[in-house]
């Protein structure tokens, strides 16, 4: 006869002993009752007469209210709740809080969480008996049990949360193996002696109650000889001693010798005749299997009934499907999936072995799966479906080739894998959809000729360092390689659109954009900090914002002609761009596009009209030459972090701006050249009258020259036009005047300069 047949007969014969004892006059009483919320009546006036109090069948928080309300205002002390069953599987939050008078209680058979304070403060509670495969006590749920000298915790059991055995009486404590969570506190102020740590792995110490703030967890604050035994097996030492919470304890000893009985666990074969009948064999097999062999037809409904049995059970480590038929080859849609329809439990499947006929694997059939490790997938594989393999975090893939006539990856399908290092792709595939291949190990890939399409996060946070363009590749999708490690790629002639962020924080050295390029998207290059040059095509694209922004190796850009108007924040944050070589025809700088750069001068040609605000906010240039074509510049749009020399405005009429900058950054106090005949104008035009060292000039080529030297020795030189543009830098021996169109010209070097005309 199974053990859990003789479990069930001894627990009846408990139940009819207690109904017995009443009637023989004891302070005891058994209550069945057939619907939820019937305890109190069924009790009737007893409730506050008896010592002890029994029940089965479904009850609810009414219920336990009533027995509140037993031991509070009557005499029940004693509570057998083994053949209850609350509806939530759960006892509730505060259910017998502060109940002093309860001494002993036998928790429910079903019973899969305690809930948070549920004894807290029964300081006269001495015994709790554990008869279900209970998975959480919440926090505190113990708190102040003062007379709680031992509990036997269960195997199966997941966490036991924040503070829920502070202040009780435990001289020891069994962990069984399957806790992997323990909470801040909940061996505090005890009397432990010894503790007993079955997990192979440290449980990971969690505080959710102040999870918004850093805090040292300690799971026995102080109260606690640090220097007990702490048992744990073998090959664990390392893994207690370095796990925070854990770290403080310093007589870790080894053993295989632990007082906690884990029953023995076996494997299993279920054969089906037909499809259809594992949901009513299942629950038939014995609770103590570690592996299940299901041989025989199954259809949807079986793999479903498999999925919520390995779920209930906890226990299951292997299924063996090699030798099932499984209805017409296809693993259903979530098939293996994470559940949520399921509280409190969880499947521990780590290896699925499929049949060798599986066609097709459905949507989502294995998403969130974290415990799988092993699945047998035939090569190559057949049709997958969206999200198939998604959030299979210690899924050890490992390679996987997918099968010829593919012509699609589908969204998501090995995201968050990364197990996967490596993809071979067959050459008709046309696309990888969105977040196909994001946050996996594969370092490498190479495309094939007939992508044409790669999706928003494809290898996103993946580890790839290293990729094989297609030569008919056309779009690249937003945050198609964030976050990933290359550091070279090679754009194909056919390729059109690049989308937001797609490049974003990688390892590129150079971009080269080709002439075949007409669109790139906000923030596609941002955050490559190891950037050291730009290569802009001959032809126009539609950049969007923050293209090239916190890219910290930049130092040098030359703005393409075709360039018109500079987008928002396109080099923003580059704090070592010292120069930038701007294009004849620029019309207008953006918002913020040099904001945070290191940029020594600014050079505008003739003809430029505005200035975005923030341009060129908390730069490091000395002087600035404002063309008198500008006619609107915006707020903040120049502020120096270095020392400001001079400002040459060469329009007659004050250019609209707003505010230039704080005080601190603008000394309103620096000489500000202006045309001759000016001055009233810009003492009255709003924020330059701010200004204080106005100086008109007829020659503004001739602002900032210290001296005038009529031959310039052999060495390095530096030539400026007459709107303050260094149009040449290199040795006197090697400028050849030749090479610039009539007008005033500035030739410096060191601190001399002079003036020539051509």
């Amino acid at each position: 006869m199974k053990k859990s047949v003789i479990r069930n007969l001894l627990a009846v014969g408990c139940a009819l002993f207690m109904v017995l004892s009443v009637n023989a006059g004891n302070a005891g009483y058994g209550a069945v009752v057939t619907g939820a919320g019937q305890l109190e009546s069924e009790v009737g006036d007893r409730l506050f007469e008896i010592d002890s109090l029994s029940v089965s069948g479904p009850i609810d928080d009414s219920d336990f209210l009533t027995m509140f309300r037993g031991v509070t205002e009557g005499r029940i002390s004693i509570l057998n709740l083994e053949h209850a069953s609350p509806e939530s599987e759960e006892i509730p939050p505060e259910a017998f809080q502060s109940a002093s008078g309860l001494k002993k209680v036998i928790l429910p058979g079903n019973l899969r969480v305690i809930g948070w304070n549920a004894f807290k403060g029964c300081s006269g509670l001495a015994t709790v008996e554990i008869k279900s495969e209970l998975r959480v006590i919440e926090c505190r749920a113990f708190e102040g049990c003062g007379s709680l000298r031992s509990v036997s915790l269960n195997p199966g059991l997941w966490a036991i949360y924040e503070y829920a055995f502070l202040g009780c009486a435990l001289d020891s404590i069994i962990v069984p193996p399957s806790v992997t969570q323990v909470g801040d506190g909940a061996f505090a102020e005890n009397n432990l002696k010894k503790i007993y740590l079955m997990p192979s792995v440290a449980p990971r110490v969690v505080n959710r109650i102040v999870n918004t703030v850093d805090v040292d967890l300690d799971l026995f604050h102080g109260t606690t000889s640090l220097d007990i035994p702490a048992y744990i097996p073998y090959g664990a030492d390392a893994s207690y001693r370095e796990a925070a919470g854990w770290n403080v304890l310093t007589n870790y000893i080894e053993t295989d010798d632990f007082p906690l009985e884990i029953e023995q666990a076996y494997p299993c074969e279920v054969v089906t005749v037909a499809a259809g009948q594992l949901g009513a064999m299942l629950p038939q097999v014995d609770y103590a299997i570690d592996s299940l062999v299901v041989k025989g037809p199954v259809n949807e409904a079986d793999i479903h009934s498999l999925w919520t049995e390995a779920y209930r059970r906890g226990t299951i480590r292997v299924i063996d499907l090699k030798d099932a038929k499984i209805e017409n080859g296809v693993i259903p849609a979530k098939a293996f999936a994470k559940r949520s329809d399921i509280q409190y439990e969880r499947a521990d499947v780590r290896r699925l072995i499929l049949p060798g006929d599986i066609v097709e694997i459905g949507d989502s059939a294995f998403y969130g799966n974290h415990s799988i490790e092993q699945i047998n997938l035939p090569e190559p594989l057949p049709s997958l479906g969206k999200a198939c393999f998604a959030g299979c975090a210690n899924f050890k893939v490992g390679r996987i080739v997918i099968a010829d006539g593919v012509i699609e990856i589908p969204d998501a399908c090995f995201s968050g894998c990364p197990g996967l290092t490596e993809v071979i792709l067959p050459e008709e595939l046309e696309s990888i959809g969105r977040y196909g291949f994001a946050e996996t190990g594969i370092s490498h890939v190479d495309l094939p000729a007939s992508v044409t399409s790669v999706g928003a996060w494809a290898f996103g946070k993946s580890r790839l360092e290293t990729i094989g363009m297609s030569e008919s590749l056309v779009k690249i999708g937003e945050r198609a390689f964030y976050a990933t490690r290359l550091d070279n790629v090679d754009f194909p002639a056919s390729l059109l659109e690049i989308g937001e962020n797609a490049f974003e924080s990688t390892q590129l050295k150079r971009i080269e954009i080709g002439d075949g390029i007409v669109s790139i998207g906000n923030n596609a290059f941002s955050g490559n900090r190891l950037l050291t040059e730009i290569v802009f095509p001959s032809s126009a694209v539609a950049f969007g914002t923050h293209v090239f922004a916190f890219c910290d190796e930049l130092k040098q850009v030359t703005i393409p002609e075709w360039m018109t108007v500079i987008p928002d924040n396109m080099f923003s944050h580059c704090r070592n761009l010292e120069s930038a070589t701007f294009p004849a025809g620029l019309k207008a700088v953006g918002y913020g596009v040099f904001i945070y750069t290191g940029l020594k001068e600014i050079n505008l040609p003739d003809g430029i009209e505005e200035i975005g605000s923030s341009a060129f906010y908390a730069t490091r240039f000395e002087t600035l030459t404002l063309p008198a074509s500008i006619n609107k510049i915006g707020s903040d749009s120049f502020a120096p972090t270095g020392k400001l020399r001079y400002i040459k405005s060469c329009s007659p009429e004050p250019p609209i701006t707003g505010s230039w900058a704080r005080p601190s950054m603008m000394p309103f106090d620096v000489p500000v050249y202006i045309p001759s005949g000016s001055l009233e104008a810009y003492q009255k035009a709003a924020v330059w009258n701010q200004f204080e060292n106005y100086i008109e000039t007829d020659d503004f080529s001739t602002v900032g020259i210290k001296s005038v030297v009529e031959n310039a020795a052999d060495g390095n030189i530096e030539v400026y036009d007459s709107a303050g543009r260094k149009v040449y830098t290199g040795k006197s021996e090697s400028f050849d005047t030749n090479s610039l169109t009539g007008g005033f010209y500035i030739i410096k070097q060191g601190e001399a300069t002079r003036k020539i005309v051509l």
